[in-house]
Order: structure tokens, then sequence, then C-alpha cells
């Protein structure tokens, strides 16, 4: 919980100081900054769900998905503008929903207030968050990111609750009438994925979080390149990569006796390799990964990585290519996917 509230802390302080710039510029450029970065946000969504979905059963953790993104009217600036861009009925609203997602089959809409999450028959109910603040007026920002993190750390404790549950509601605020909305659950790779505001392009994870900059979202305009960098990153997280560095550090583990650049490029390297697996699990076409590493390097330059920490392109590409071809030579399982040979020797499963 601490590291999420220091992401989220992070990410909403720079988005605060660009649209505070943009307010006063031009109260119009804030709103189209608003709308393009909740686009943005979206599509790292809708593409992380659908890999963290699929991929579920190689991963050593999982957790409900709603399939949603909130924001709280609290982290943005400026009221007004803010109220152009999107609809408050209640300050904790939807801001974007995931094409099929749990929260979309159910019936919830994007500008919907979140209300809470129900359960009759084990008689669980959230906090009902209705009436914190005045969602058309001023509100104390004395910790904008602190109450949407409470509460998504809320929904997430509820839902694993809901795991024995054979009737879940979620309550929404639509206009002046609260719903109530039946859905149902499935399990999903214990992943967030988060958009960074930065220009930069650049992307990480740290075991319980993806990270793509706004930048880097821009400069994949192809969703399947966009899928083969998503996918690199929620390997790390699978493959518990933080874990196995630290690991080594300590003297045991995989990676122990390995010097500190060393095991980073060994962490890169099977990120690379199992990110192909992902995609493919996923239905994203897995030669998009060869040509995304392609076009970072025309775009960053053949020096452009610090190579005592990463592979040269030339190696990222081969080790691509070599994990297609042993992509088809194994035969999808029941469910359609194809269990990555890295997930057999993981430590930590």
């Amino acid at each position: 919980m601490y590291r999420y509230l220091i992401l989220f802390w992070v990410i909403f302080f720079v988005l605060s100081s660009v649209l505070r710039a943009q307010d006063r510029a031009d109260d119009n450029n804030a709103v189209a900054a608003y709308r393009d970065i909740a686009e943005h946000d979206a599509r790292l969504a809708q593409i992380g769900y659908r890999l963290s979905k699929a991929n579920a059963e190689y991963c050593p953790e999982t957790l409900p998905n709603m399939g949603w993104v909130l924001h709280d009217i609290a982290q943005y600036p400026n009221d007004a503008n803010v109220i152009k861009a999107f609809h408050f009925p209640v300050p904790i609203s939807v801001l974007t929903l995931v094409k099929g997602g749990p929260a979309d089959r159910a019936g919830v809409q994007e500008g919907d207030g979140y209300i809470g999450l129900e359960s009759e028959n084990l008689n669980i109910k959230t906090q009902y968050y209705e009436h914190i603040g005045d969602s058309k007026g001023s509100i104390t920002r004395f910790n904008h990111y602190q109450r949407l993190a409470d509460v998504i750390d809320d929904i997430n404790k509820t839902l694993l609750d809901f795991a024995h549950s054979k009737d879940q509601y979620i309550i929404v605020k639509r206009d002046d009438k609260i719903l109530k909305l039946p859905f149902a659950l499935h399990n999903s790779c214990a992943t967030h994925y988060t958009l960074d505001v930065l220009s930069k392009i650049d992307a990480g994870a740290n075991g319980q979080y993806v990270r793509i900059t706004l930048g880097l979202s821009k400069f994949l305009d192809d969703d399947d390149e966009y899928a083969a960098v998503i996918a690199h990153e929620l390997a790390h997280n699978i493959l518990k990569h933080r874990m196995m560095i630290a690991d080594g550090k300590a003297g045991k583990g995989p990676l122990t006796g390995l010097g500190k650049n060393k095991r980073i490029r060994v962490t890169e390297e099977q990120a690379d390799r199992l990110a192909i697996w992902l995609m493919a699990n996923a239905g994203f076409d897995v030669e998009a990964g060869p040509s995304m590493i392609e076009r970072l390097r025309k775009r960053k330059g053949p020096l452009s990585f610090a190579y005592r920490t990463h592979n040269k392109w030339k190696k990222r590409l081969g080790y691509m290519e070599q994990e297609i071809e042993a992509l088809n030579t194994v035969q999808p399982n029941h469910s359609g996917g194809r269990r990555p040979p890295l997930i057999n020797s993981l430590k930590y499963q």
C-alpha cells in the first residue's frame, strides 16, 4: 500500500503541475489535456487487462479485476475545467471502462459515480462514498491522492472477500439515480497499470505495478507494439525480478554470485523472452515484439541503452525471434494458452 501511495503522489503531482500551467494559459487547452490523458489511460487499461486476464493461470499471484479506471475530482487542480472534461455525479467516478470487463458487462458507464460494493449473502458492504465532499463545489485538497488510494485499496480487499459470494453488486450514481448492478468476477495477474504523464519515452515495473509514460503511449500508435512493451514489464512482475535481484545481492536465489549489472541483464533477457508468450496468449501479433524493438532503436539510437544493465538491440531481437520459433512448437491447452517455458523454472511459483 505504501508503494501505491507514493506512486500515486508522484503521478498526480506531475499531472497537477502540468495542467496548472495549461489552466493559466488557456482553459480550453486544459480541458483537452485532461481528455487526451484519459484516452491514453483507457488504452493502457484495455491492453493491460487483456494481457493480465489471458495469462492469469501463469501468474504466481492473481486478483479480481473490475476492468475500470476510477478518478477523484480532488486530484485535479481546477474544478471548473475538470467538470467540463468529465462527469462527476460524486467525487470518485468512473474515468474509463475496459470493454468486456466485469464493470462493463454489469452495465456501468463512463461518468458513473462510484458509491460502493455489496454482497447480500455474505453481508458485506463497503463504505459508501456518495457524500464525500461536494463534486460540483470546492473540495479540501488536504491530500488529493490519499482518498482515491484508500478507495481502491478498499475495493481490492472487498473483491477478495467476494470469492465465495453468490451475489455481488456495484452501486453507482448516474445523474440523480442510485443503481445496484450485479456483476461476475474473474481473476487476472496481480499487476496494476499506471499512466505516467511524463513526455519522455519510458516504462517500468516494480513487482506490483506497470508504469507507461504518456510519451511512450503516444509513440506506440500500434496496439500490438504497445502490448509488446506492456508484456515485457508484466513479465518482470510475473517472474518476480525485483525479488530475484534483491536475493542475488543478499547471497541467495538463482542470481547469486552475479554482479548487479549482470543480474539486471539476465532479468531483461527473461522479460524479452516471456513477453512473446504473454502476447500470444492474449491474441496479439508476436511479430510486433521485434518490430517495436526496431522502432525504439531508430528513435533512441543504437547506443541509447546503458549496456552495463541492458542487452544490445541485436541480442534482444534474437531472444524474441527464438521464442517465436519455440512458441510455434507448443500446442495450446484447453483454455487456448501456451505455458511459457520460463514459468516452469520460476523459483517463486
